[in-house]
């Protein structure tokens, strides 16, 4: 009889030993397949990116003297001077959109819009460009691996444009950016957090005599942009770079399998208790 119940004892503790081991390979698969639940980096992009004009002012803070295309990508201002040397107004021309599948994560910048100031000599007596505002848009689809095409991130330029004398120290004119920072954006893709941005080889720091000559006119500080030459065509070329790196906040799905892998902690717990 003792030999019966001891025996019997055995073998419930056989079984909740194994129902135990269950438990915990149950456990740890789960916590294993949550380590490994985070998704593919995208090491390459398709892309579309735009610009267009969408609001402008003239130094007398009206629209007079300002035409602006029907699709928006090209501004024309003034009146031809009389010394002119070709009769043009000066305008603002936007070369896009620009698409490509050739722009990868951590790699290098490729180029995409740019814009072409052509600054010609027109009459002083009519109001000039005082200021302009830009719809800068760019479009991502994971091209590798292949992913679905991302919603349209957008941003506002805004630039303030300045006559200069253009005498032999200050001969050209200015284009600042208001809020230079607004060049740069981010957005979260399946596990992941990229980063990209708009760099140029045209606009940077404004400096010396320039820099100056912004100081005394609006005040002192450091102002971004760009130069163009009187009675010259001047080019900013615009690149896209984007860098990649895993999102710290977790997914939802590794969260559930997370929480379904130390609910099983728990059970293993509470049955040693």
């Amino acid at each position: 009889m003792f030999l019966a119940s001891r025996q019997k004892t055995f073998t419930l503790l056989a079984e909740t030993n194994m129902k135990k081991g269950t438990i915990l390979t149950l456990t740890l698969a789960l916590l294993l397949t949550a380590s490994m639940a985070s998704a593919e980096l995208v090491t390459q992009w398709s892309y579309i990116n735009d610009a267009i004009f969408t609001d402008w002012k003239n130094s007398a803070g009206t629209q007079d003297y300002i035409d602006v295309s029907v699709d928006a990508r090209t501004m024309e201002w003034g009146i031809p001077s009389d010394f002119s040397t070709n009769g043009e107004r000066s305008a603002l021309l936007i070369n896009g959109p620009v698409s490509g599948s050739d722009l990868e994560t951590n790699g290098t910048a490729v180029p995409v819009v740019d814009i072409t100031h052509n600054n010609y000599i027109i009459k002083s007596t009519i109001p000039n460009l005082a200021f302009g505002q830009v719809l800068a848009s760019v479009q991502f689809i994971p091209f590798m691996p292949v992913g679905p095409v991302l919603p349209v991130d957008t941003a506002f330029l805004e630039f303030l444009f300045f006559e200069t004398p253009n005498n032999s120290e200050i001969p050209m004119d200015i284009f600042v950016l208001t809020d230079p920072g607004l060049t740069n954006g981010s957005f979260i893709y399946d596990g992941y957090k990229y980063d990209f941005s708009f760099i140029s080889t045209g606009f940077g720091l404004i400096t010396g005599l320039y820099d100056e000559f912004l100081d005394n006119l609006i005040g002192a500080g450091d102002y971004f942009g760009w130069l163009t030459a009187e009675d010259a065509a001047t080019n900013v070329q615009f690149f896209l770079s984007i860098t990649g790196e895993p999102n710290p906040v977790p997914e939802p799905g590794t969260i559930l399998l997370l929480g379904a892998g130390l609910l099983g902690l728990g059970l293993v717990a509470r049955r040693r208790r």
